[in-house]
């Protein structure tokens, strides 16, 4: 869903509005789904977990181990990672694909204040920027009333990965150390395979005017001086 606006006069800008969609997103769910992700179009949802290859898989992971249900919790959070800045190495040629397009490192720290959340839809009300509000009383708690209260539960199986280093300028990267990318380590080849048994490639061919690459692309890891990971370049050896 766009939620591209006009923006409003003075301190409103275009966060408030943003509101308004994310209250519609919610509303239009109601009923139809147990979990609701509402999030930007450069935040991907990814599961941390090696034995689980889906969002559904993990989350179900977490709540067997609190012995609960979707019913018990208003929300779930998860850590926010931002990735390495590209630096000069911006041009990605054909890569159209997000496991091709952002690199395979990412960076290690998570910041806390771009925490996001996956809201129960029976138990959430109001749909906020990182976390929900307006909950249904959940087994006789209010919202609020104690943070260590079932009504939310970290779920550090799940990580949001927000590549707006890759669509736009990160003047203060989260951090200079990188890490593997579960998404393009371990599930973006799956997805690649996805993509070619529906010929994706033909598709964006007719649509766009050129035909992408349809290879798992590595990229070099970070350098011993000044751990950076940089994007564009193959990794000798690999094909």
């Amino acid at each position: 869903m766009s939620t591209q606006s006009v923006r409003g006069p003075g301190w409103i800008g275009t966060d408030q509005f943003k509101l308004y969609f994310y209250a519609s997103c919610l509303a239009y769910t109601k009923g139809l789904a147990t979990w609701v992700g509402i999030w930007d179009i450069d935040e991907y949802l990814v599961p941390r977990d090696e034995g689980a290859s889906t969002i559904v898989q993990s989350l179900d992971t977490v709540l067997r181990a609190a012995e609960k249900t979707a019913k018990d919790v208003c929300f779930m959070s998860f850590k926010s990672f931002g990735f390495m800045e590209v630096k000069e190495l911006r041009t990605i040629g054909n890569r159209t694909w997000a496991g091709q397009m952002f690199g395979h490192w990412r960076q290690a720290k998570s910041d806390d204040t771009w925490t996001k959340s996956i809201l129960s839809n029976r138990n959430a009300y109001f749909a906020g920027f990182h976390y929900p509000g307006a909950c249904r009383d959940v087994g006789g708690r209010r919202w609020g009333e104690n943070p260590t209260d079932i009504w939310r539960i970290n779920a550090s199986v799940l990580a949001m990965h927000h590549y707006r280093g890759k669509v736009s300028s990160v003047k203060e990267p989260k951090s200079n150390v990188a890490e593997d990318d579960e998404y393009g380590m371990r599930l973006f080849p799956a997805v690649l395979d996805g993509l070619r048994s529906r010929k994706a490639d033909e598709i964006v061919e007719r649509e766009c005017g050129f035909r992408p690459s349809m290879a798992v692309e590595y990229v070099e890891g970070p350098e011993e001086q000044g751990r950076v990971a940089v994007v564009g370049v193959p990794r000798k050896g690999d094909e």
